[in-house]
């Protein structure tokens, strides 16, 4: 399974309002269903260190055609620090790909980050 990092809040307390904001680098993790365990080291794609995921429901896309998924996307949002307060307006969609290099697959292999599109 595969998880990105969300949100850290905070709670607007005059408005009741969840804040989607992060004080945190975007990660994403690749989880082994079985055990419960992290299948690879989290990846901290460059220059995201304050980000988060967004939803990453029908983001896969399996390449080859062998029932694996080969490529997901990542919906993300950024802090736009050039603005005065910062804002959390910026963001785009990277592409993580996952190359398998046993079969069956164990989540080990090489693994890279797309460069973001805006």
């Amino acid at each position: 399974m595969f998880l990105g990092s969300g949100p850290t809040g905070p709670i607007d307390s005059t408005s009741r309002q969840f804040l989607g904001n992060s004080d945190q680098p975007l990660k994403l993790f690749v989880l082994n269903l079985k055990d419960g365990t992290l299948a690879a080291p989290p990846i901290s794609p460059a220059g995201l260190s304050e980000a988060f995921a967004g939803s990453l429901y029908n983001a896969t896309l399996d390449t080859d055609l062998d029932w694996q998924d080969d490529v997901v996307y990542v919906p993300y949002v950024k802090k736009q620090s050039s603005t005065d307060p910062s804002t959390w307006t910026d963001g785009g969609v990277g592409g993580f790909r996952q190359r398998r290099t046993q079969t069956p697959p164990t989540g080990t292999g090489a693994r890279s980050w797309t460069a973001s599109v805006p």
